[in-house]
């Protein structure tokens, strides 16, 4: 994370299919942003969600978007 931007939330996975959010995750989920997606097993498209600050779920649209290499390397060299 760059110095002076704001967090958005957090993404992590669980071993199991269970993505209900922990106590350690909803402790995180109160200190930063206010989407965090969590991903269970068997980690494909649909076995994950997204939940608010306070552990609520939250609908998250996922968007299928294709982007040119060159114009994503160009726009994120200062990363590198």
């Amino acid at each position: 994370m760059m110095p002076n931007m704001s967090m958005a939330g957090s993404v992590h996975s669980h071993p199991t299919p269970n993505t209900n959010p922990s106590g350690a995750d909803l402790a995180l989920f109160a200190r930063i942003g206010d989407h965090h997606i969590i991903v269970g097993a068997p980690y494909n498209k649909r076995s994950w969600k997204c939940y608010d600050r306070q552990g609520k779920s939250r609908v998250l649209d996922v968007l299928d978007i294709e982007f040119d290499k060159d114009e994503i390397e160009d726009d994120f060299k200062w990363i590198i």
